[in-house]
């Protein structure tokens, strides 16, 4: 089953960072980010790091037999992919620098991160104008790669459940991808006017059927899990044996929160919301503090922690088992990480995803 795990180049500071990778823990890297601009070209976020580390990392994945993927878009790449989806011309452009990335560079597929088609447009028509744009220029990236005749991979992201307007064209995507890669994360962040005024997982395997009203839209939203996501994309026609389901190598502090279901502080104009970030490496450092209250939500099957008057919301190695218990049973394609750098040092999280799915 697929282990994968992306790595943000701008996350890369030294070659350690690269040769110390569990590549025998894993089946794909996704190297990421290379972003579209208006005109379909793309540009990396991190050309330095791409030159220091690319070349290293693809001779170490081709040692241990790993694919390299190369990512493109991401949550702030993503602004140009509707107009050039909708253009002949740009399509066409985009398409051909995407080949470009993957002869230069001997990348064994690609992912193409669109956070989201028709994504907060307002408009029913425009959104299904965008998914079938979407779909659209997936099939021709796919028809393009082909004619490679290497074995190459196409992958697409997918929101953990479409809203706030955004579509999808199921069939296509299921036809013309390897891998469908649901996101499975971000189920509650510190923004009310978008989830509500009660506190709920990050990343929980099950949710309670709870609803609440989101104050952005006036709509009763169900909340969610990523048992959800992935009953969602099956009944819609995904293959499992194509779904890929995203796994968060982090979490979030809800400040001024007593627990789950409770009301919690939005942001200030002050506050800086990456603070309000823990990676994995950052949770495994805070078991050593005495203060911090831990504590396990057996119906979602997700951990929560107490720190003085907030909540953090997270994933640890309990929940990620149980997760990849649930993966392989349902006999989805497996998982990918975000982001590899946020585990702690010996990897324990991306070898145990590798020991519970493949028994390596």
């Amino acid at each position: 089953m697929i282990t994968s795990g992306y790595i943000y180049n701008g996350n890369v500071k030294s070659i350690d960072t690269i040769t110390s990778l569990p590549f025998d823990s894993l089946t794909d890297i996704i190297w990421c980010f290379f972003e579209p601009d208006n005109t379909g070209e793309l540009f990396s976020s991190n050309p330095e790091a791409d030159d220091r580390y690319l070349s290293t990392l693809m001779e170490k994945s081709q040692q241990y037999g790993v694919r390299l993927i190369v990512g493109i878009g991401g949550a702030n790449g993503t602004q140009h992919f509707s107009s050039i989806a909708l253009s002949g011309v740009k399509s066409d452009v985009f398409i051909t620098q995407c080949i470009d990335l993957v002869i230069k560079h001997q990348f064994d597929g690609v992912l193409i991160d669109w956070e989201f088609p028709g994504w907060n447009k307002g408009c029913a028509e425009v959104s299904t104008i965008e998914a079938r744009a979407h779909a659209g220029l997936l099939k021709k990236l796919k028809l393009a790669m082909n004619d490679l005749n290497r074995e190459l991979t196409l992958t697409t992201v997918v929101q953990s459940l479409p809203s706030n307007g955004t579509e999808y064209c199921y069939e296509t995507l299921n036809n013309c991808c390897d891998f469908i890669q649901v996101m499975a994360y971000e189920y509650f962040s510190a923004y009310p006017s978008y989830w509500g005024t009660a506190a709920w997982h990050h990343s929980p395997l099950f949710d309670r059927g709870e609803s609440f009203i989101q104050a952005a839209s006036g709509l009763e939203k169900k909340k969610a899990s990523m048992s959800t996501s992935v009953g969602f994309y099956l009944e819609r026609g995904i293959s499992a044996e194509k779904l890929v389901v995203g796994m968060p190598l982090y979490g979030r502090l809800l400040p001024d929160c007593t627990g789950i279901g409770q009301p919690y502080r939005q942001p200030r104009d002050e506050d800086v919301l990456e603070d309000w970030v823990y990676t994995y490496r950052e949770l495994a450092q805070l078991k050593r503090d005495s203060a911090v209250r831990w504590y396990w939500d057996a119906s979602a099957m997700a951990p929560y922690a107490k720190i003085s008057n907030d909540l953090l919301i997270f994933n640890d190695e309990r929940s990620f088992s149980y997760k990849a218990e649930y993966v392989k049973k349902a006999g989805l394609a497996g998982v990918s990480m975000w982001e590899l750098t946020f585990d702690v040092d010996d990897f324990s999280v991306v070898r145990g995803f590798n020991l519970n799915l493949n028994g390596d």
